[in-house]
């Protein structure tokens, strides 16, 4: 009996260890009909492998991926979570489906998925990133700054991610703190539109006008039909009692629908 017992448990082992190489063979062919771009042939052939092996973590996770590349959201949201029971600490599932939640706008699901893997991979500058932006979505600036610091501490010190401190920054009323922050995003990207335009919005509310102006023209040589920009650079005309192109600008915004008509200020009446 004993020895059946064994038999049993060696046949056991080895059906199982077959199908496990078999799932992973199916994962192989589903990645190379994935990179073709043949996502409905990779579902199924992952669907395959899952049907070999449930438990095989991977060809859950790469079948979220492809159900999200053609927009089914739930299914890849299922299958993330599925990988997930599988491999607890799966970074890609965490990420994927986090990234996923943000999209339907369910940012404090999404902050779970961001902060696992902040627990698993201190180290993970995306994640901070991505939590960060949940905090911005959910108007928790504080909270998106202490991540956007911590990116940028784990090596993503891009122009972007100072771009968006700023304006958190800025939002909370640390105007210095901002200010330093569009400077550093346009030392990283000298050309950097976005950063001349929130930089230049922040120095007329600090009144200086001049540098303002430079920030704007900025912008405006690259943006030329955003009424926004004239609109700005007209009170920044204003400010320096610049009354002609202050109402050239006023009346650009009004002709590319930024300003209504009736929003004209009086020195231009």
């Amino acid at each position: 009996m004993r020895h059946t017992l064994i038999l049993l448990a060696f046949i056991c082992t080895a059906l199982l260890g077959t199908a496990q190489t078999l799932a992973e063979e199916k994962v192989m062919e589903g990645k190379k009909q994935f990179s073709k771009g043949d996502f409905d042939d990779a579902i199924s052939t992952y669907t395959k492998a899952i049907q070999l092996d449930s438990s095989y973590a991977q060809a859950w996770l790469e079948r979220g991926r492809a159900y999200q590349e053609i927009k089914q959201a739930d299914k890849a949201i299922a299958d993330y979570t599925t990988c997930l029971v599988y491999d607890k600490k799966n970074i890609t599932a965490h990420m994927q489906r986090g990234g996923i939640l943000v999209s339907k706008e369910l940012y404090q699901n999404a902050i779970v998925d961001f902060t696992h893997i902040t627990t698993i991979d201190s180290n993970n500058a995306n994640a901070y990133y991505m939590r960060a932006s949940c905090y911005i979505a959910l108007g928790q600036p504080a909270n998106a700054i202490k991540d956007y610091t911590s990116c940028i501490a784990k090596g993503k010190a891009t122009q972007v991610v100072y771009y968006q401190r700023a304006r958190a920054h800025e939002s909370i009323g640390l105007s210095q703190e901002a200010l330093q922050d569009y400077n550093t995003a346009i030392i990283i990207m000298p050309n950097y539109e976005q950063a001349y335009l929130g930089r230049g919005m922040l120095l007329l509310t600090l009144r200086m006008f001049d540098k303002a102006v430079k920030d704007l023209n900025f912008y405006i040589d690259k943006h030329g039909k955003e009424g926004k920009a004239y609109y700005y650079r007209a009170k920044a005309y204003d400010g320096l009692n610049n009354k002609i192109l202050a109402c050239k600008d006023y009346q650009k915004a009004i002709d590319l629908g930024f300003l209504n008509i009736k929003e004209k200020p009086a020195i231009c009446q």
